[in-house]
């Protein structure tokens, strides 16, 4: 395989496994807030004042996981995904196995008892956790999920404003767009005839298909993603569904099919 399309296809693996699945939409108000708080507008239409320096944060989310520790030191976490401590999940897994207590759940019970100062939280937490975290007096930021590429980065920058470290969040902003900018260059340079189709199967739902993050950053290399290319719906994830929803004539109108299993 040319080496471009193997460089390109491992990165985009590691941007979609490791950052997907947020998009907050936040604003900010710098104008009102006092001298130790900041508010966020949360994405469940409520306006949440956060400490200008949270020291217990817990995110909701493998995904905020490693966003966070990208961001701030893992004695700033208060708890960790079980999946986010996985190294063939997470580029922080190490940084993730520094954080106690280990989690695969958020019963609110045992949320409440880590005494976090900060809870960042995707948008399909549980309506009566939320409520019952804010009702304690625990500043919980809702955020959505987001399907594109720049709204990954943004969301980036948001979480980066949230706990208090904007120059890191610019910082991963020029980084990462460097990088996007390296795989254009890279796909433009790959000729028409050796342009590969991809079927990236992922046992979480919405990561891959029609729509999907990757489905996006496809555009930004010279690559297809398979269930865009011959229109098949979103949240189409397996390969045995793939086979199963796509004609014959369609499967076998893809040349050099790969397929990414995570």
């Amino acid at each position: 395989m040319n080496k471009n399309i193997r460089f390109l296809i491992c990165l985009m693996v590691l941007f979609c496994v490791c950052i997907t699945g947020c998009g907050p939409l936040v604003s900010y108000n710098e104008s009102s807030h006092t001298p130790h708080t900041r508010y966020v507008d949360s994405y469940d239409g409520v306006r949440v004042v956060v400490p200008e320096n949270p020291k217990r944060i817990l995110s909701l989310s493998s995904a905020f996981d490693t966003i966070l520790l990208g961001l701030v030191e893992p004695d700033r976490l208060v708890g960790i995904n079980k999946l986010s401590t996985y190294e063939d999940y997470s580029l922080e897994a190490k940084r993730a196995k520094q954080v106690k207590p280990v989690m695969s759940s958020y019963p609110l019970e045992k949320i409440i008892a880590l005494k976090p100062d900060l809870v960042i939280a995707p948008d399909y937490t549980s309506a009566d956790v939320i409520s019952g975290l804010r009702h304690m007096g625990i500043a919980t930021v809702v955020v959505s999920s987001d399907s594109t590429v720049e709204g990954v980065i943004k969301n980036i920058k948001d979480v980066a404003y949230i706990v208090g470290e904007e120059e890191k969040g610019q910082f991963y902003d020029q980084k990462i767009h460097r990088e996007l900018d390296e795989m254009k260059r890279l796909g433009a340079s790959i000729p028409l005839e050796q342009r590969k189709t991809v079927l990236f199967v992922s046992s979480m739902d919405g990561y891959t298909g029609t729509g999907s993050l990757f489905d996006d950053m496809c555009k930004y290399m010279s690559i297809y993603n398979a269930p865009n290319k011959i229109g098949l719906p979103p949240c189409l994830h397996t390969a045995a569904s793939f086979h199963h929803t796509a004609s014959a004539e369609a499967r076998e109108g893809l040349s050099s099919l790969l397929i990414i299993i995570t």
